[in-house]
C-alpha cells in the first residue's frame, strides 16, 4: 500500500543485489509464493528506541525474545542479569517453558 488502508497493492520490483526498504509496520503488505528457481531473501529489522519502551511496547513481542537489546559492546545476552532486570521493569517476562 502507498498509505495505510488505501489497498493499492503492487509488487516491489528490484534487480539482483538491490535492497528495498519500506515501513511495513505502517501499511498492510504480503508476499506471494515464489515459483521461480531463484531464492528470495527477506530480512526484517525492527528497531524501538529506548525512550519509546513501555510495558505496552513489549506486550505482544517479548523483550529478549522477539526483540534483542543492542548495547555499545553488542547484543545483551538473554540470560544476563541486565536482561532480567529490563524484563521485570517493562513487564516483559517470557512465557514459562513446558516440561515433559
Amino acid at each position: 500500500e502507498s498509505y495505510r488502508g488505501v489497498g493499492d497493492f503492487r509488487p516491489f520490483e528490484a534487480q539482483p543485489a538491490n535492497l528495498i526498504r519500506f515501513y511495513g509496520n505502517q501499511v498492510w503488505h504480503y508476499t506471494v509464493l515464489n515459483e521461480t528457481d531463484t531464492t528470495r531473501v527477506s530480512l526484517d529489522f525492527r528497531v524501538i528506541r529506548e525512550h519509546q519502551w513501555s510495558p505496552a511496547t513489549f506486550s505482544i513481542f517479548q523483550l529478549g525474545g522477539h526483540y534483542s537489546v543492542m548495547t555499545p559492546t553488542g547484543i545483551m545476552p538473554h540470560a544476563s542479569h541486565e536482561m532480567r532486570s529490563l524484563r521485570e521493569r517493562y513487564q516483559s517476562m517470557p512465557c514459562p517453558t513446558r516440561t515433559r
